[in-house]
């Protein structure tokens, strides 16, 4: 059975449309709230009240990353049950993010070091790892595999169809720009900024809070639809290779 694009994107947003509200109140709670924080702190960079701004910025930006992987546990424990004709409480699919946190964090710094180093070398190299560690992470939600074993896992699974993720790379790209495009334009996010400061030397504070509260709902919207999708990318991988269906999938998570 062939690894087929068409299969991965109905499979993505058929998961989505029946878990709608499960899954954008994850989204909405693990990387909605820490965007919220990160840009009222932003704003009081922009407002010139810069005591303790930057320590409060590096906390924003820990919980960020801590909460968007468990982001992706959650979201991954959903879509694989959902494949199975199945539907996760928002108590299950929290509990299974929280569970594997640390693990998916360790992946991501390790996949973010390879990249970039990748990146370094006239770029390719970087776009190669990236596809080819495509799912590692739902590897390790869902066959409970070690850090290490879950980068090779994924290598396996990507082997012979890294053209076609890569399309699907590029595609919720653009999904999720255009989602980003449309949900901002109605805070103005693209007028011009004002100049950084000597207080807000990077100019980081150079925004507003209706960008604030617009761009913490695209960044909700395209999480689901990121997370749901490297589900489905592994689903199918698993089912065209190993012959795996869903409901052996979803057994890990009884």
């Amino acid at each position: 059975m062939d690894f087929q694009i068409g299969d991965v994107v109905n499979r993505t947003f058929g998961a989505i449309s029946r878990n709608f509200v499960t899954f954008v109140l994850l989204s909405a709670v693990l990387v909605g709230v820490p965007a919220l924080a990160l840009g009222f702190v932003q704003l009081g960079v922009g407002s010139g009240d810069v005591s303790n701004i930057w320590t409060l910025f590096g906390l924003a930006l820990i919980v960020n990353l801590a909460a968007t992987y468990v982001l992706q546990g959650a979201l991954i424990h959903g879509a694989v049950l959902d494949f199975n004709g199945k539907k996760a409480s928002f108590g299950e699919c929290l509990a299974t993010g929280l569970k594997h946190m640390l693990p998916l964090i360790a992946i991501a710094i390790l996949m973010w070091i390879g990249v970039m180093f990748g990146m370094m070398l006239l770029i390719v190299p970087g776009v190669i790892l990236s596809i080819m560690w495509t799912v590692a992470i739902p590897a390790r939600v869902v066959e409970n595999v070690g850090v290490f074993k879950a980068f090779g896992r994924s290598r396996d699974l990507t082997r012979n169809n890294r053209w076609k993720i890569f399309g699907l790379f590029v595609m919720y790209m653009i999904i999720a720009t255009v989602i980003t495009m449309v949900v901002m334009l109605p805070a103005g996010a693209f007028a011009p900024v004002a100049a950084p400061t000597e207080a807000d030397p990077l100019g980081i504070g150079q925004t507003s809070v209706a960008f604030v509260i617009f761009n913490v709902i695209s960044t909700v919207l395209a999480a689901v639809v990121s997370a749901t999708g490297v589900s489905a990318i592994y689903y199918e991988l698993r089912k065209s290779k190993e012959g795996v269906g869903a409901e052996e999938l979803a057994k890990v998570f009884e």
